[in-house]
């Protein structure tokens, strides 16, 4: 808090700077501020905003109740992986005083909802009845962290006061921060290469069937965890803030709070894997997989985006993805069909043009719900805006402010699948309006272009491992790029952190 305002001083200061004033032995160090100087000023302030918020998350003010939530994204699901663990931590005064975690996992609040409640369409293909085990339904995270509120305390849980769902494979990056884990209860030596086979081989298969608290695992792991980080030094303090800072940027954390100043603070910090409310393009990938074992650790991805703006403005937008199943038939978790209900979050009012590459499961294979069962409130929107595309049966509906198309993948081991969905966006490229006044009339007269522009938003999933994909623009010739983010033609984006491309477009007469 002290530093702050003179760094902010010093990047004012430093603005206001003629580079032309200062020697020639001191441009080095200058270039190297001009570097640095506004990204820790950044920083800093980011630090102070969040430490005021820190202290009541850690229970300043009165001791507070959350749901960690491990999420495995080996079995992905929309906001990160299936929830087979969790944990209800107490924390008061900067400590954490209490942490259940259940032997049994999520599974020990199955049949407990007080109300029964039918499950989304596709997640039919494993239960009729909506679980809490199954809650991260919503690509929008803070819409899914409402239902496992709603569900944990329908199913006699108390009142929390947020959600922090933690990935799978972030846990194993923080043992290899951390170093090897002995547990000599279960005869092994934990570390980052083998953390998820081995825990998925004790979660699955070797637990004691009479005691059956399968998950009793993951509850003695995150006590020693919890240990180290508590007794780390300095120096690995800071590295353990900066672990923890990537995780939160990559969506392998995410963070939800009932408290309305907390959540938005939360969001604004990029922290809340909330979905992007754009004016212009936008896309959003969610894998689920449902009844496909573990394989999402052996499904490389790679996309091709095409957006081809045509002559009168509109834009058709062509998204081909290609799923390869690089696990072995019969291998432990990895070698069996992989079962992917794929949904893409699209501007609001996008119409779909065509589809292909699906194959949905065989309809038997389906659970029946029961007529007296009711349709959650969260699902209700998105149910009543359902409808089937009729060349290709592909689902469409409006979730989260936008127009979703979803469809069934199957990818067998050693085996690729590749799908592609084309639709055509709800508004066009027009120039931009400007106010009819003297200074317009004569940039006319004189010959001053008309421009416009275009930006997409690409929006990563939370826990996806490898996918690539790569865009494409392609413009009319009454359009002419004058400035852009990216190149128009094999701009190869990763999946570690939400995206941006911007166009500024000049009319040719």
């Amino acid at each position: 808090e002290n530093a702050l305002p003179a760094l902010e001083e010093a990047t004012n200061n430093l603005s206001d700077l003629d580079a032309s004033a200062v020697p020639a032995s001191y441009h080095a160090a200058l270039t190297e501020l001009e570097n640095t100087l506004p990204a820790l000023t950044s920083s800093v302030d980011e630090f102070v905003r969040f430490g005021e918020m820190a202290k009541t998350i850690l229970g300043a003010e009165g001791t507070k109740r959350y749901l960690l939530i491990f999420q495995n994204n080996t079995e992905i699901r929309a906001t990160g992986g299936f929830m087979g663990s969790f944990a209800e931590i107490k924390v008061h005064e900067g400590e954490i005083i209490d942490m259940t975690v259940p032997g049994g996992g999520t599974y020990d609040l199955q049949g407990l909802l007080q109300t029964n409640l039918i499950s989304p369409a596709p997640l039919q293909l494993l239960s009729g009845r909506w679980e809490f085990q199954d809650a991260n339904w919503f690509a929008d995270f803070p819409t899914s962290a409402r239902v496992m509120l709603d569900f944990y305390e329908d199913a006699g849980g108390p009142t929390v006061d947020g959600v922090i769902a933690v990935n799978a494979t972030y846990v194993e990056d923080l043992i290899g921060l951390l170093g090897p884990v002995s547990m000599e209860s279960y005869d092994r030596t934990i570390d980052q290469e083998n953390f998820l086979l081995e825990a998925q081989k004790i979660v699955e298969l070797e637990y004691d069937k009479e005691e059956n608290t399968p998950k009793a695992f993951i509850g003695d792991l995150a006590t020693v965890l919890l240990d180290r980080v508590m007794d780390a030094s300095a120096d690995d303090f800071m590295q353990l803030l900066a672990h923890a800072n990537t995780g939160l940027s990559t969506k392998d954390i995410q963070i939800y709070f009932v408290d309305d100043d907390l959540q938005r603070e939360t969001l604004s910090l990029g922290w809340g894997g909330a979905l992007a409310q754009t004016d212009g393009d936008y896309l959003m990938i969610i894998d689920t997989n449902l009844g496909g074992g573990k394989t999402d650790a052996v499904i490389a991805q790679d996309a091709h985006l095409q957006i081809d703006v045509q002559p009168d403005g509109s834009i058709i937008n062509t998204l081909t993805v290609t799923r390869t199943h690089e696990g072995i038939q019969g291998a432990l978790f990895t070698g069996v069909n992989n079962v992917d209900y794929v949904r893409i979050y699209t501007p609001r009012g996008s119409e779909l043009i065509s589809a292909s590459g699906f194959t949905p499961p065989e309809e038997e294979l389906f659970e029946f719900t029961e007529e007296e069962w009711t349709v959650a409130d969260a699902l209700f929107f998105t149910e009543s805006t359902k409808r089937a595309h009729t060349q290709t049966g592909t689902d469409i509906f409006e979730e989260s402010g936008k127009t979703v198309f979803g469809n069934w993948v199957q990818t067998k081991p050693s085996a690729t699948s590749t799908y592609a969905f084309s639709y055509k966006l709800p508004f066009t490229i027009e120039a931009l309006e400007a106010p009819d006044n003297l200074l317009t009339k004569a940039q006319s007269w004189i010959g001053v272009p008309k421009t416009s522009s275009y930006t997409l938003t690409l929006q990563k999933q939370s826990g996806i491992l490898d996918r690539k994909i790569e865009v494409d623009i392609t413009l009319p010739d009454s359009l002419d790029a004058i400035w852009t983010s990216h190149t128009l033609e094999n701009t190869m984006l990763t999946n570690q952190t939400d995206q941006f491309i911007g166009l500024l477009l000049e009319h040719q007469e």
